[in-house]
Order: structure tokens, then C-alpha cells, then sequence
């Protein structure tokens, strides 16, 4: 029964959905990848940038999810996406980089003016660019167990549509940026 849910979901969804299976490489590029506007992908072990060559004609991706089976798994992503893929994909809206060990994100991050989901969790990051203040569209920011965290940028306060700031288990983080007042629209701010 759960199939048949499955294969039906993906049929309404057509060509919009995007899902990059384990099984499926560079080598089987889903259909319509131009059109794609959802992408998902389990991660494995170590991603390159060959398994996220099916994005390039994909313009007009508004996500791009990790689905994570087990918080506990560490992943490794290629510097390359971080650089030269997420950076040209300009209309993203929600970003998961949950689990994989990355230290920082690039600066070229002010480019995505749409950007309302960010999932850093589990990460090794130890800081945010000084440019995600320009993500003024910003609504949830997840960065729980980033236990490598030191601090929030200091222009913070700018992003005045935040919503949601999950820092638990974020221990080396000494104190939030002056500015955090600012935040009007911030409804949970989960520390602990």
C-alpha cells in the first residue's frame, strides 16, 4: 500500500518534485530537471560534485533538502556545491545542509533574497558569514548540535523576519549579538 501512495505522489507532483535516490547517479538524470522546482536527496557518505550534476539546468530550484535517516551519520560534501552549485541557485527558498561536515558557508550566500529555511543542524560549522544578514526573508534558521559555533554574526539584528532560532546544543556560544532586539517576528528562540 505504502508504494502505491508513493507512486501516486509522484505522479501528481509530475515534474516539479525532484528526488535523487542512492540508486540513481549522474548517470540516470531524472526527467524534466529544467522544470524542477522541489529537489531531495538522502545523502551518502562522501557527495560529490558529479552527483549534483542533474541541478545544472535546474534555474529555478526553490529547495534543496537533505533527508536524513540518522543524526548520528556524518556526511562529507564536496567544497565545490558549496561554492560554485548553491551560489548559482538564486531563487532557493529552503536549504538543508543537516549532518554533512562543513566548517563555513560561503559569503556568496546574499545572493538568495528568497531564502526563508536554513538547516544547519549537526554540522561542524564554526561561523555564519557576516552576509546572512542580508537574508531578510529568513523565517527559520536551525543550528542545533553545531557544537563547533562560536558566535553570531553581528549584523544579526537585520534579519527582521526571523521567526525561529533553534541554537540548542550549541555550547560554545558565549553570547548573542547586540542587536537580537531587533528580531520582532522571532517567536522561538530554543537555547539550551
Amino acid at each position: 500500500m505504502h508504494d502505491l501512495i508513493h507512486d501516486l505522489a509522484q505522479w501528481a507532483s509530475g515534474e516539479i518534485v525532484l528526488s535523487l535516490d542512492h540508486a540513481m547517479g549522474a548517470h540516470k538524470q531524472p526527467r524534466g530537471m529544467e522544470k524542477g522546482r522541489h529537489f531531495s536527496y538522502t545523502p551518502d557518505h562522501f557527495d560529490g560534485k558529479n552527483k549534483f550534476e542533474v541541478l545544472h539546468e535546474a534555474k529555478r530550484l526553490r529547495t534543496f533538502l537533505t533527508i536524513i535517516q540518522d543524526e548520528n551519520y556524518t556526511s562529507y560534501l564536496s567544497i565545490m556545491v558549496l561554492s560554485d552549485l548553491l551560489p548559482k541557485l538564486k531563487r532557493l527558498r529552503a536549504l538543508s545542509l543537516s549532518t554533512y561536515y562543513i566548517t563555513e558557508l560561503p559569503n556568496s550566500i546574499d545572493g538568495w533574497r528568497h531564502m526563508m529555511y536554513v538547516n544547519l543542524s549537526c554540522t561542524m560549522i564554526r561561523s555564519l558569514p557576516e552576509s546572512i544578514g542580508s537574508l531578510y526573508n529568513l523565517q527559520i534558521l536551525m543550528l542545533r548540535k553545531c557544537s563547533c559555533l562560536l558566535k553570531l554574526p553581528s549584523d544579526f539584528g537585520n534579519l527582521i523576519n526571523l521567526r525561529h532560532l533553534d541554537i540548542r546544543v550549541a555550547n560554545l556560544i558565549k553570547e548573542m549579538p547586540l542587536r537580537m532586539k531587533e528580531l520582532k517576528s522571532l517567536r522561538n528562540c530554543l537555547i539550551l
